[in-house]
C-alpha cells in the first residue's frame, strides 16, 4: 500500500518527540526529525533521526506500540500507545514574557516558582524525563521523582529548575492538554468505530489518560495536587486552563 492511501498524522521533515518502552529509557521523550513515514499492511511507522544523539543510526519506529502497563484493570485489553508526538510548544516564565508572543496555536506560561506536586519534564542526558516535583531544595534546585516501572525508571534526583518544563499530554484528537484533563470523562465516552485505525486511536486516547491517572496514584497525589497548578496552557492567544 502506498503512503498516499492513508493520511498519516505525521509527515516527513516534521520535527517531533518520540518515546520508548525499552528498559532504561521508560518515561523519556527524545527530540527527533521524521525522515520518512510509511504504512505497511496497516502498520504505521516512521524513520527517525535524533537531534541529541548524532551517532545514533536513523531507525524505524512504529507509530503505535503495545503498552507495558497492566491490562487487567479498567477492562481494557491489547492497549496501544502513541510513540510519537509533535515538538513541544513554546513556553515562557511569566516574568520573562516577550513583548510579542510567537504565532503558535499553544503556549505554556510558567510561574516564577515551581511547586511540590507539579508534573514536569526534566532535561538530562539528551532527553526529557517525565516526573513530579517532591521537594523544593532552594538555590534553583528541586527534588523530582520519576514514575516507578513499568511507567518509568523510578528513583529520585536533584534537578536544576532551569532544566525543567511542564509535562503536557498530547493525543491525535485533542492535541496538547494538561495531564489528567477529562480523565474519567474519556473512559466513559470513548466513541465506537468500525475501522481498525480509528479504534486504535480511540484506545490510545483512553490509555493515555489512564496512564497519567495510574502514575499519579503511584505518586500518592492528594486531591489538592490535582487542582492546583503553577502553570497555564494558553490556546490561540486566550488563557485556557484545561482542567
Amino acid at each position: 500500500m502506498d503512503n498516499g492511501d492513508l493520511c498519516l498524522p505525521f509527515k516527513a521533515g516534521q520535527e517531533a518527540e518520540s518515546k520508548s518502552f525499552d528498559e532504561g529509557f521508560r518515561g523519556a521523550w527524545f527530540r527527533c526529525k521524521i525522515k520518512r513515514a510509511w504504512n505497511l499492511k496497516g502498520v504505521l511507522g516512521h524513520r527517525l533521526e535524533y537531534f541529541d544523539y548524532p551517532d545514533e543510526k536513523v531507525k524505524w519506529v512504529r507509530l503505535f506500540n503495545c503498552s507495558p502497563y497492566q491490562k487487567q484493570e479498567f477492562g481494557l485489553h491489547d492497549k496501544m500507545e502513541l510513540m510519537l508526538r509533535p515538538s513541544y510548544p513554546p513556553f515562557y516564565h511569566a516574568s520573562e514574557l516577550p513583548d510579542k508572543l510567537p504565532e503558535s496555536d499553544v503556549l505554556v506560561i510558567v510561574n516564577d516558582t515551581w511547586q511540590v506536586g507539579d508534573l514536569i519534564d526534566w532535561w538530562y542526558d539528551g532527553c526529557f524525563w517525565s516526573g513530579r516535583i517532591t521537594h523544593i531544595l532552594g538555590n534553583g534546585e528541586v527534588q523530582i521523582k520519576l514514575p516507578d516501572p513499568p511507567v518509568g525508571e523510578g528513583l529520585s534526583y536533584r534537578a536544576l529548575c532551569k532544566d525543567l518544563r511542564p509535562s503536557l499530554d498530547w493525543s491525535l484528537k485533542d492535541g496538547w492538554m494538561v495531564p489528567l484533563s477529562g480523565v474519567l470523562t474519556f473512559v466513559m465516552s470513548a466513541r465506537r468505530s468500525s475501522t481498525l485505525e480509528s479504534s486504535i486511536m480511540n484506545l490510545e486516547e483512553v490509555a493515555c489518560r489512564i496512564r497519567w491517572l495510574k502514575g499519579l496514584l503511584k505518586f500518592g497525589f492528594q486531591r489538592s495536587d490535582l487542582i492546583i497548578s503553577s502553570w497555564k496552557l494558553l490556546e490561540t492567544g486566550e488563557e485556557h486552563l484545561r482542567r
